[in-house]
C-alpha cells in the first residue's frame, strides 16, 4: 500500500470505528455463524404446479456446511374436498449429499383437489443427526 492510499484510507477507517463506538446502529445485518445454521428447503415457486396432467412438486435443499450423510424424500400429497386427510399421490427420494445444494421433484396424476409438496430431510453432521420436515403452500387444482 502506498502512502497516498494509506493516508486516504486511515480517516475512513477511523470514522467507521468511531461510529461503532459512539453507539450508531450498524447497517449490516448480523450474520449467524455457519456452524449454527442448518439445511433449508425452498420449493419451486413456493407450491406445486400442474403440467402435462400431473401435479409436480420440486424442492431445492441448501446446506451452508456439507453434511456427512443426507437423505431427502419428496411427496406430492392431495386432499379431495370433504376428505379426511392428505393422501400421498407420488414420491421420490435421494441420498445425494447437498454440496451446497440438491434438487428433487415428485409428481402425481392431476385430480381436482388441494395439493402440497412435503420434503422430509435427515442429515448427519459430525455424529449429530437432525430431521426436518417442510411443506409448501397449497395449490387448488381443477384438472
Amino acid at each position: 500500500m502506498d502512502l497516498e492510499t494509506f493516508t486516504t484510507a486511515l480517516p475512513i477507517a477511523a470514522a467507521l470505528v468511531a461510529s461503532t463506538v459512539s453507539g450508531v446502529a450498524e447497517t449490516t445485518p448480523r450474520i449467524e455463524p455457519i456452524a449454527a445454521q442448518t439445511c433449508s428447503a425452498e420449493f419451486y415457486n413456493g407450491l406445486p404446479y400442474v403440467q402435462h396432467d400431473a401435479v409436480i412438486g420440486g424442492v431445492t435443499v441448501t446446506c451452508p456446511k456439507r453434511p456427512n450423510r443426507f437423505h431427502l424424500s419428496v411427496t406430492v400429497e392431495y386432499k379431495v374436498r370433504g376428505g379426511s386427510g392428505w393422501i400421498v399421490g407420488g414420491a421420490d427420494a435421494t441420498d445425494l449429499v447437498p454440496d451446497p445444494a440438491v434438487t428433487l421433484a415428485a409428481y402425481a396424476p392431476c385430480q381436482p383437489a388441494a395439493g402440497k409438496t412435503v420434503a422430509n430431510m435427515w442429515e448427519d453432521s459430525n455424529g449429530s443427526s437432525k430431521t426436518y420436515t417442510a411443506e409448501s403452500a397449497t395449490l387448488i387444482t381443477s384438472c
